[in-house]
């Protein structure tokens, strides 16, 4: 690589998270509390993370630390920066973070720099020394010269079993044993930013397929088979082929069973109680962090394959590209008109709905009910004879059941690509009578499209037919999300 091109390498590289984390002002803390929250690359709901954060905030203040913003402030900064990756995953109740690939490189490199090993140990020249050793004899196109190298390797452990067998076998000394520990760590750290590193290209390829989609440059039969190209691509980087063999290790019993007794034996060696407590803890998880990294990105391939596909069959990306292209030919006439007039000019047109107030769920706040607290005193009220069947009549009649309402319409949808009111009318009774024909409309100008058109419908309420004339209304199959 010649000067100028890793000059340009370099430049470009400082324009990625990892790099700015690094050269931040608040940079040392906030990799210290990713660090703390994160660990070996953990998942923290939302709700949790925002509390360890305050936390974290307070005590670094403590100790006279210059930090102006608050907890979700901070986080809302860590995600436009690149630092953590927010999913919303079916079955939680709320998102959740986890360390993008920049941030976990970086705290690995620092944390590399604050605990720098030496040059060259022992166990790292063997390492590279068993290495270079198997590769030659692996690729060796000669069978003599292997089976020679075999039967060396025999002869080498038959002499060492007559030398258990004469108890003349001295172990390993303790320093050795050590040196040979802290590079099992330090490799296998590691391999949590590969488990991370393929996620990321997982989700890349998500972006770019629907990109592809979306503009046109590519049909709904060439965009099934780039996902599972892509997949496969993917598979095969460096970091895919790393993950697809520890996978393949940790889901086979036998392996796995192998490397917990053997962790658990080195652990309970003399020279173990040396290790620091985190490389210990590390060790005795080691299988567990692997098992998990690994299920995480095997779920993320599964979900964005199975979304991906759900995104083509659906042909909701017609939509899109329609509306991606009404959106660049307006681009072009905006263009095409700016010698013409001037941005300040007057059009004599008026536009509505033109803006849309948009709020993350993350600044939501709880009710605190001593905010509408009143001073007046509270009064006793009148014993009073009440009947829970008429109670529950009443609460039904004045309560619209959505939940039931929703799940009608999903249920509809999962067979249909639109319903009407009225076709869930004819499908499900009404069951709170006119409650019910009062919510589905209100759901209908929520999450439907409204037809320049009526539609008689009708139900049945206390053993009477009613009819009634109400706007025509659709529900989509694109929608049904929403209505979850």
């Amino acid at each position: 690589m010649s000067l100028s091109t890793r000059a340009i390498e370099f430049r470009r590289l400082r324009e990625s998270p990892a790099w700015r984390l690094l050269a931040a002002t608040n940079g040392p803390q906030t990799l210290a509390i990713l660090a703390e929250r994160f660990g070996e690359g953990g998942r923290v709901a939302a709700s949790a993370l925002r509390e360890f954060v305050r936390r974290d905030l307070e005590d670094l203040r403590s100790q006279g630390e210059a930090l102006v913003n608050q907890a979700p402030q901070y986080i809302a900064q860590w995600v436009y920066a690149g630092l953590l990756e927010r999913r919303f995953l079916p079955g939680e109740s709320e998102e959740s973070y986890e360390l993008s690939l920049d941030a976990a490189q970086a705290i690995r490199l620092v944390e590399g720099l604050s605990r720098p090993r030496q040059a060259a140990t022992e166990s790292r020249l063997a390492t590279v020394v068993t290495l270079v050793e198997r590769l030659e004899e692996e690729t060796d196109p000669n069978p003599a010269s292997r089976i020679a190298t075999l039967e060396a390797e025999k002869e080498r452990i038959e002499k060492r079993i007559d030398e258990l067998r004469s108890d003349s076998l001295a172990s390993m000394d303790t320093q050795r044993a050590l040196e040979r520990a802290r590079e099992i760590v330090a490799l296998a750290g590691e391999l949590s930013d590969d488990f991370i590193r393929v996620g990321a290209e997982f989700e890349k390829l998500n972006r770019e397929l629907r990109h592809s989609l979306v503009e046109g440059e590519m049909n709904r039969g060439s965009g099934l088979g780039q996902v599972f190209t892509g997949i496969d691509h993917i598979a095969q980087t460096e970091a895919g082929r790393a993950f697809e063999g520890f996978f393949r290790l940790l889901m086979n019993p036998g392996s796995r069973e192998s490397l917990e007794t053997s962790l658990e034996a080195i652990l309970a060696r003399d020279f173990s109680g040396r290790l620091s407590m985190e490389e210990r803890e590390f060790l005795a998880g080691f299988t567990d962090i692997l098992l998990d990294r690994g299920s995480r990105v095997r779920e993320t391939q599964v979900r964005l394959a199975r979304s991906l596909r759900d995104f083509l069959q659906s042909r909701e990306y017609l939509e899109k590209r329609r509306i991606a292209g009404l959106l660049a030919e307006a681009e072009r006439a905006a263009l095409s008109l700016h010698e013409d007039i001037k941005p300040f000019a007057e059009l004599g047109i008026r536009l509505d709905r033109t803006s849309a107030r948009l709020r993350s769920i993350g600044q939501w706040r709880l009710y605190d009910p001593a905010m509408a607290w009143s001073p007046s005193p509270m009064l006793e009220a009148q014993d009073s004879e009440v009947d829970p069947g008429e109670l529950a009549a009443r609460f039904l009649a004045a309560e619209i059941d959505y939940r039931a309402l929703k799940e009608w319409i999903r249920s509809l949808l999962q067979t249909r690509d639109q319903v009407s009111v009225g076709d869930v009318l004819c499908a499900y009774p009404a069951e709170q009578g006119l409650g019910s024909l009062v919510g589905l409309v209100d759901l209908a100008f929520r999450y439907g499209h409204i037809a320049d058109s009526t539609e008689a419908v009708s139900w049945i309420t206390k053993g009477e037919e009613r009819h009634a004339t109400i706007p025509l209304a659709y529900f989509l199959k694109e929608s049904i999300d929403e209505l979850a």
